[in-house]
Formats: structure tokens, C-alpha cells, sequence
């Protein structure tokens, strides 16, 4: 497999031939997702988010082979695969990825949105997306992942269903105007990443990923889980998850 500790963290279906999104990398289509166990589920979901898109996967699991390729474990993220579609010391920009887009087949100008949020990490969703319907006295803003609304008069700002996001819309825009907010959040900085991961060894992971008989890198890599600092036992950690990922039955 091509970035094999990465396809088995991710643990997500094969996405083909064509990559198309920034930091986007090749899932083989010979991979079969695994059913998780209940401990590395709980574990998952702390790291991924309970529902995460797929900018917040590609941003975590950038965060997270990082984290591994400073380590002296480095070797055991190519001791299955020789093989990587991504460059370790050049990882992929996403910051022009996170921005507010405003989109109508009508006239618009003046509209204002203000965003100063950054991604709710529980959840693992980067983009958030509205429509925000104009009448002759109100403005309405569904919110499309939940179908929450919000309904404010013409003449205030409106907070956007579901955010702490704001859209303004001046007089001056015509009654029975649509437009779609797309509201792409930013991720926090890797430095929150240690907090991230030891919530997750808190599920009942550890016992679960570091048994010999279902691990086979389990025993060389439970001394460097146990003994030494960090980024070191974060990249033991996470590499032990993978490889008991890889032992679990095909999810059905």
C-alpha cells in the first residue's frame, strides 16, 4: 500500500485515481476499511473528530505523520511499504484553503460576512455551508449540514445558524436575492496536538493496541510508548494504533 500507516490511520474507502483537493493523497483501491474496535474507535474520534470532513482528515493526518517522521520510530512508517506520495519535509499548504466564499447569480455588493472562528475539533468539520434567502423585510440563513435556520429583519446582522459567523446585507440588495456562504474554518496549530492525544489514550487504547497477540510491532513498540518523551511516544502511539488497525477484520 502507498502511505500505508497513514491509509490505516485514516482508515477511510479507497478515493480512486483522481486527486483533486489540496493534500489530498492516494487511499489504494485494494484497501478495506476495518472495523474498529471499540477502545480505537473512542481513540479515532478524539483524534478525527466525531464527524470530520475531508480537510480536516487530510489537515490531521498531515499533523500526525509529522509527528511520526520527527521521531526516531520514522523507520516503521515504511517498514510495510517502502513507498510515499508525500515528501515528509514538505508537507502540503493549506492555508489559503481556509476562507469565506460568497456566491449568487445576483448583484451582492456590499454584502459583509465576518468569521473568526476556527475548527470544533470534536466534530472535525472544516466547511460549513448556507443559504441565505432575502425578502422584503427579513433575512432567513439555513444552515445545509443540520437544516437550522435563523430569521432577522433587513436592517440587522444576522448570525449564521449553527456559528458565532456573522452576514450583514445592505439595503441596497434586492428583494427574493439568494446566495450561498461557504465558510471554509482554519485548524489550530499542531502545539494542541499533545492535549489531542492524550484524551485519546484515555479510552482504554493502550491496553488494546499494545497487546503482543494482536500487534506484531507491539512489543518493539510499547518500550518507546512507556520510556521516552514526546514527540517520541506520541509516533509509538500512533503507529501501534495503525498497525492493530490493520489486524481487524474487514468492516462489513
Amino acid at each position: 500500500m502507498i502511505n500505508h500507516v497513514r491509509t490505516l490511520l485514516l482508515n477511510q474507502p479507497p478515493n480512486g485515481n483522481y486527486l483533486s483537493a489540496i493534500g489530498e493523497e492516494l487511499i489504494p483501491a485494494d484497501f478495506n476499511v476495518r472495523q474498529l474496535t471499540p477502545p480505537i474507535e473512542r481513540a479515532w474520534k478524539v483524534i478525527f473528530g466525531s464527524r470530520p470532513d475531508y480537510l480536516f482528515r487530510a489537515v490531521r493526518s498531515v499533523q500526525l505523520l509529522q509527528l511520526i517522521h520527527a521521531s526516531p520510530l520514522e523507520r516503521f512508517v515504511t517498514v510495510k511499504d517502502p513507498r510515499l506520495t508525500y515528501s515528509p519535509l514538505h508537507p502540503p499548504i493549506f492555508k489559503n484553503t481556509f476562507k469565506i466564499d460568497v456566491q449568487s447569480d445576483d448583484d451582492i455588493t456590499g454584502v459583509q460576512v465576518r468569521n473568526n472562528e476556527v475548527v470544533n475539533e470534536s466534530t472535525g468539520q472544516c466547511v460549513w455551508e448556507w443559504h441565505v434567502g432575502i425578502g422584503s423585510t427579513n433575512v432567513t440563513a439555513k444552515l445545509l449540514q443540520t437544516g437550522e435556520t435563523q430569521t432577522v429583519s433587513r436592517q440587522q446582522e444576522l448570525t449564521l445558524p449553527g456559528s458565532n459567523s456573522k452576514i450583514y446585507i445592505p439595503a441596497a440588495i434586492a428583494n427574493g436575492v439568494s446566495l450561498t456562504v461557504t465558510i471554509t474554518n482554519p485548524i489550530r496549530e499542531a502545539t494542541g496536538l499533545a492535549a489531542i492525544l492524550t484524551a485519546a489514550t484515555k479510552s482504554g487504547l493502550m491496553p488494546e493496541i499494545f497487546d503482543a497477540a494482536k500487534n506484531p510491532f507491539a512489543s518493539q513498540l510499547k518500550p518507546f510508548a512507556d520510556d521516552y518523551p514526546t514527540p517520541t511516544r506520541w509516533a509509538a502511539i500512533l503507529l501501534a494504533m495503525a498497525y492493530r488497525i490493520e489486524e481487524l477484520p474487514v468492516a462489513l
